[in-house]
């Protein structure tokens, strides 16, 4: 008989209230859904340093992400993120990943974010295995600044890998940093300032 891991059943309780959560909200927003798909969209870049612990161990995840953004409440893309690198640390993984996120916007520079990350790659230790993760979560954004806008959050990353590569749980709750690039932005003031 096998024993029953609590973290994983903490884990499995943690992500259904976190993922019907954020479906009740998505769902109240359905019709901003569809009127949003038809805008033109404009194009992002976003910069996301994600904290967790691993092996008693306080690491990092460093994404990197562009991304089509619809009516300032839908945002599509896809991109790569990759465990940085511990001292002492043979474990490493990197994946591309696929994401779409919407935006509530709640004050002019403020907005409440609910992403779903997707992404598939490799794990390697000694060995290279296959490494694949799902994660929702939570951010709230701040797009007072011209050129960027900064946020914060968390989310619940639930991670399937080889485990003849790694046999513990990469199943983590994360703490999220996010560095997001106005192109548009840029573009214009680059235009503006050449032209004069």
């Amino acid at each position: 008989m096998s024993e029953i891991n609590f973290s994983q059943v903490v884990n499995f309780h943690h992500c259904r209230i976190f993922c019907y959560i954020q479906l009740m909200l998505l769902n109240s927003q359905f019709d901003n859904f569809t009127s949003s798909l038809n805008s033109i969209p404009t194009l992002g870049f976003k910069l996301e340093t994600k904290y967790f612990i691993l092996e008693d161990d306080f690491s990092q995840i460093r994404e990197f992400k562009p991304y089509l953004e619809f009516n300032k409440s839908l945002r599509f893309g896809i991109g790569y993120c990759r465990l940085k690198k511990n001292k002492g640390r043979v474990l490493k993984f990197s994946a591309l990943t696929f994401f779409g996120e919407y935006l509530l916007n709640f004050h002019k520079f403020w907005a409440a974010e609910i992403p779903f990350d997707f992404g598939l790659g490799r794990i390697k230790n000694n060995i290279k295995g296959f490494y694949s993760f799902f994660e929702p979560s939570f951010i709230i954004e701040y797009s007072g600044f011209r050129f960027f806008n900064l946020g914060f959050g968390t989310g619940l990353r639930l991670s399937l890998h080889d485990r003849n590569v790694y046999n513990n749980d990469l199943t983590v709750q994360t703490l999220i940093l996010r560095f997001n690039l106005k192109f548009i932005e840029i573009f214009k003031y680059v235009r503006e300032h050449k032209n004069t």
